[in-house]
């Protein structure tokens, strides 16, 4: 199986752990090709990429893929992103013949403004 448009492929290889660093926001996809959401304080930006992940369940390991990566200035902007980004998953996804997708917890744009919610919130309280 030959995955079109992208550096992940069939080949054997071992397992390892995705390389995107930061906390996944949300996911979209199936039970074993699906694209994640990470977020990353970088000073006053946010970074936000979106990561495809195929798992092999056979062998035990998976391939990565960027889908997308952007740096935003403030939240606004971030959810903003997301919303493109999940877009871009989508696409990819689709590319890939992956059409029966779930999303886990909510599209990107609404998991991110949902977590930056909670984070305000945790924040507010420690005042």
């Amino acid at each position: 199986m030959l995955l079109n448009n992208s550096g992940i492929n069939a080949k054997k290889s071992t397992f390892h752990t995705p390389p995107g660093d930061g906390p996944a926001i949300a996911t979209i996809g199936s039970d074993d090709t699906f694209v994640s959401l990470k977020l990353r304080h970088l000073g006053a930006v946010i970074e936000l990429m979106a990561e495809l992940t195929v798992y092999f369940p056979v062998t035990g390991a998976c391939d990565v893929e960027e889908v997308g990566h952007t740096i935003a200035d403030d939240e606004d902007d971030a959810i903003g992103a997301a919303t493109d980004l999940e877009r871009a998953a989508r696409k990819r996804l689709n590319e890939l013949d992956i059409t029966d997708l779930y999303a886990d917890p909510d599209g990107f744009g609404e998991a991110l403004e949902a977590h930056f919610d909670r984070t305000n919130t945790h924040a507010i309280a420690a005042e």
